[in-house]
Formats: structure tokens, C-alpha cells, sequence
């Protein structure tokens, strides 16, 4: 039943810089029942970086709403109809691995925009429009050895509350470390819902995973699901998943040449 919470401050102007940081020199062990809550700043982006050696979760690390506030994105605050990255506008849904949703065809301006990098996702998501939806923020993890997860991560926007709101943008999920292990965990950055009516869903976030190992053990689900839109038309776009192999650097070569 623990739970551990980590905001961060107004850093972050320059990847892979963070506002707030966990540092562990041995493992962290995510017991079930409880939770680590990696929150980025709301307006700045700033995000929370984890260090370890090992890290193994069986409960969860949660970063549910944790991103930008309504309106707010990676272009800043986005007060008027021009497309300025990934913050919905008014009735729109954030956007970040994928489009924003819009609530009819003369006003897809209203979306919030895709951005960002597939295999490298840095910031967390977008907020919807119209005092809507927080973006999900950013679980951003470096072990030096494994990753094994058997319970959830969890990124996922926030649903706008009320009518003519976007809900917001899914965020991200970054992982880097030697093998990741797992079996009958959940990788989740899924958009948020609209409000009750004339609003539209978040688009879908990023989840990338580093490994030098394979993924092995069992199946690991994944979603990052946009949301739809209050007629189910034009929803908010699916968000990116990928899996990237890393370098090892045990078997490097070193090349002496006269």
C-alpha cells in the first residue's frame, strides 16, 4: 500500500534534462498494492527521470494526467485557433503520438497536433482544450540491468469533465535497460474521453522500449489508444509503440590503428 509521489519543477528546457529525480545505486522493487507517481510539471513540461539497477514492479508506476494542463503543450499555451503542437484548442484533444480528435469537419483546427519522436519520447502529453483533460505524463526509466514488469505502467491523459472540453493527450513511456523480462503486465499511454458533448478524445501517446535482451517471459500488453469524439467520428489518432534494440557495449570492438 505504499505510494511514493515525485513532481518536478521547472526544468527541462533541454532533453534528456529532468526537474525532478529518483536515483537508486541498487533495485527498486514496485510491490503490489503499490504505486510510484512520476508527475511533470503542468505547464514548463519538466519531467521525472528513474535510475536504478534493477528495477521490478509488480504494483504499478502511474502517470495518469501527469503532463501538461488544458490548453498547454509543447509549444507553450495555446490561446487562439492556429495549430501550435500538440495542445487541443476550445473543444479539441490533445494531440501527441497521434492526432487530437475534433468534433466536426470545419473545425479540425480545434486538434491538437502529433509531435514528438516514436523511439525517443522525451516530454510528457498535451492537454486537451477548453479547461479539459490533462496530458498523461512521462514514466522515463534507465536501468543499468533489468526491467521486469508483471503490474502496470501508466500513462494515460485525462478525460475532459465537462461540455466543449477535450479530453487530453496520452504521454509517454520510456525505457532503457539490458533485458526487459515481464509476464501479464500493462504498457498503457491511451488518450482521454471528451466532455459529455461537443468535445473530442485525446490522440494516443509514445511508448518505446531499449533493450539490449529480447523481450522474453510472457506477454506484456500495450495500448495507445486515441479517444473518440462526442459522435465517435473523428476521434483522436492512435499513438507509437516500438521496440528498439540498443547497442551492447560488452561486445564492442576496439580498433588500435597505426
Amino acid at each position: 500500500g505504499a505510494k511514493l509521489f515525485i513532481y518536478a519543477s521547472m526544468s527541462n528546457t533541454t532533453w534528456p534534462e529532468y526537474g525532478g529525480l529518483i536515483n537508486v545505486g541498487g533495485d527498486i522493487h514496485v510491490y503490489s498494492n503499490s504505486t510510484i507517481y512520476p508527475w511533470a510539471h503542468s505547464t514548463s513540461g519538466g519531467i521525472v527521470q528513474i535510475r536504478a539497477k534493477n528495477l521490478t514492479v509488480y504494483g504499478s508506476i502511474n502517470a495518469d494526467s501527469g503532463g501538461w494542463r488544458w490548453e498547454w503543450g509543447n509549444a507553450g499555451y495555446r490561446p487562439d485557433t492556429n495549430p501550435k503542437g500538440g495542445a487541443g484548442y476550445y473543444r479539441g484533444g490533445g494531440g501527441y503520438g497521434g492526432n487530437g480528435g475534433y468534433v466536426h469537419d470545419t473545425v479540425e483546427y480545434e486538434k491538437g497536433l502529433a509531435w514528438g519522436s516514436s523511439n525517443l519520447p522525451a516530454l510528457p502529453g498535451a492537454g486537451g482544450g477548453g479547461y479539459g483533460g490533462k496530458g498523461g505524463g512521462l514514466i522515463r526509466v534507465v536501468a543499468d540491468g533489468d526491467i521486469r514488469l508483471y503490474g502496470t505502467l501508466t500513462a494515460n491523459g485525462q478525460n475532459a469533465g465537462y461540455q466543449y472540453t477535450g479530453g487530453g493527450s496520452g504521454g509517454a513511456i520510456y525505457l532503457d535497460c539490458r533485458r526487459f523480462l515481464g509476464y501479464g503486465g500493462s504498457l498503457q499511454a491511451k488518450g482521454g474521453s471528451h466532455g459529455s458533448v461537443n468535445g473530442a478524445g485525446g490522440g494516443g501517446g509514445r511508448i518505446a522500449i531499449w533493450r539490449i535482451g529480447r523481450l522474453s517471459g510472457g506477454i506484456i500488453t500495450c495500448n495507445v489508444d486515441g479517444n473518440a469524439d462526442w459522435t465517435g467520428i473523428y476521434a483522436g489518432q492512435t499513438g507509437t509503440f516500438c521496440y528498439c534494440d540498443a547497442p551492447d557495449p560488452e561486445s564492442a570492438v576496439l580498433l588500435l590503428v597505426r
